[in-house]
């Protein structure tokens, strides 16, 4: 445990391009809140002007100003079935496809990952194309 360092609570929609960029993450997980993409939430269309929805567009815009040695290698997103139809997602594609972000979709249920709930989920894996390589490198080196 490192002690000498203390965490803090502070709105993702806070965070300045600098601060993400100091981080220098390898790795961003997201499970942005998932109320504006229901399938019952009533005005889907309007996901984008949802208050829950701002610290997710806050990320889309950091990441499409981050100098580029400084953005994630791999993002992997979670979200409900349905998340794939919103303005939100279709702007995260955009943001993504601009940072030459390769992409990739999925609809999995934790059963089939041995988890007993049955509830289906989105995610999504976007590996910068720049890290590619690196990536395939790490998982030859790491087959038994």
């Amino acid at each position: 445990v490192n002690t000498s360092s203390r965490t803090k609570s502070i709105a993702i929609e806070s965070l300045t391009r600098k601060q993400l960029e100091h981080t220098n993450a390898t790795i961003w997980m997201m499970s942005p809140p998932c109320q504006p993409h229901t399938r019952q939430h009533t005005n889907q269309k309007e996901d984008m002007n949802d208050p829950r929805s701002k610290s997710f567009i806050h990320l889309c815009e950091m990441v499409s100003t981050m100098s580029e040695e400084t953005l994630p290698r791999i993002i992997l997103l979670e979200n409900v079935v349905g998340f794939e139809n919103s303005n939100s997602c279709k702007e995260w594609r955009k943001v993504l496809k601009f940072r030459k972000y390769n992409l990739a979709h999925f609809h999995l249920t934790p059963t089939q990952l041995g988890i007993p709930n049955d509830r289906p989920r989105y995610y999504s894996i976007a590996i910068l194309h720049s890290a590619s390589n690196q990536i395939a490198k790490l998982r030859v080196q790491s087959q038994f």
